[in-house]
């Protein structure tokens, strides 16, 4: 393996990326900064810093945000899947303009090319945690349940719609597995298009559209040319899921299975994984763990 999956990473240089809030529908401008090491992910606003930790989110709906009572960062799920995805571990993420991402393709693509493109290597290792326990989540007929493994394997599982009903999607590591995804990285954000009206009421979505959102209906998709893959929808729940994972802190291996999980029961999950999570240091070949 690279150095860089055993020790931590950087960006080289500030870059910054611009479009619109697909909740509020404001310009977003956000810029990335290198960062020490031992940093980790903190967004930073008007001189004031939050770090990218459960334990500062403060919005679940169709979503997910963090902040501090003062400061708000919304919408952070594919920026923190993105920066997951390229192995970055130390960066600070100014927003410039309004309080939520940009949304741009709907997918994590723009994110994680600018992040692998400039990706640094650090001096110090990296650390990894395990799941020492198994852990489980509900909320009704939903639920994420978690076994400790060796390496991280994400499954969902979901009903979606009368078109495309039941679907399934499994992402197994190491690293290199998901990076070359695309299919994963690619997978764009998307609704019923009954749900449209319902996100309107709710002041949400005010910034979608076909270009960055995929519509479904009972008897197709809305958007030209269709799907990137058939399997799109459900792909991009496990990209929403691997965003929130990150938010523990630290990338950790684990057996996770999702059903009809959301943002909600991700931060519910991960608020428990973290309580049996036990954290290791890599500066070789990973030490082995039970499965």
């Amino acid at each position: 393996m690279d150095k860089e999956c055993f020790f931590q990473n950087t960006i080289s240089d500030t870059f910054v990326i611009e479009g619109i809030g697909i909740h509020s529908g404001s310009l977003s401008r956000v810029k990335f900064h290198p960062a020490e090491e031992n940093t980790g992910i903190v967004f930073l606003k008007n001189g004031y810093k939050v770090k990218a930790h459960v334990e500062n989110v403060v919005d679940t709906s169709n979503s997910t945000s963090i902040g501090n009572g003062i400061v708000y960062f919304r919408t952070i799920e594919h920026i923190m899947a993105a920066l997951y995805l390229a192995n970055i571990d130390n960066v600070v993420i100014e927003f410039l303009d309004s309080e939520e991402s940009p949304i741009m393709d709907g997918s994590a693509c723009e994110f994680f090319k600018l992040l692998e493109k400039n990706r640094a290597s650090q001096s110090a290792p990296k650390l990894f945690g395990y799941l020492s326990n198994i852990v489980r989540v509900s909320n009704e007929n939903r639920y994420i349940m978690a076994k400790p493994n060796k390496e991280l394997s994400i499954t969902f599982e979901g009903f979606f719609g009368n078109f495309l009903k039941h679907q399934i999607y499994t992402y197994k590591s190491p690293i290199e597995n998901l990076i070359k995804d695309k299919n994963l990285i690619s997978a764009r954000t998307f609704c019923h298009i009954e749900d449209i009206a319902k996100l309107k009421k709710m002041g949400l979505g005010k910034g979608g559209s076909l270009e960055n959102n995929v519509v479904l209906t009972d008897s197709g998709i809305l958007n030209k040319g269709g799907l990137r893959h058939s399997h799109e929808p459900v792909s991009h729940k496990v990209l929403d899921l691997i965003g929130d994972l990150y938010l523990a802190g630290i990338r950790f291996s684990a057996n996770i299975y999702s059903y009809m999980g959301g943002h909600k029961l991700n931060v519910e999950f991960v608020k428990e994984a973290i309580k049996h999570i036990k954290t290791i240091e890599y500066t070789s070949e990973p030490a082995k763990i039970a499965s």
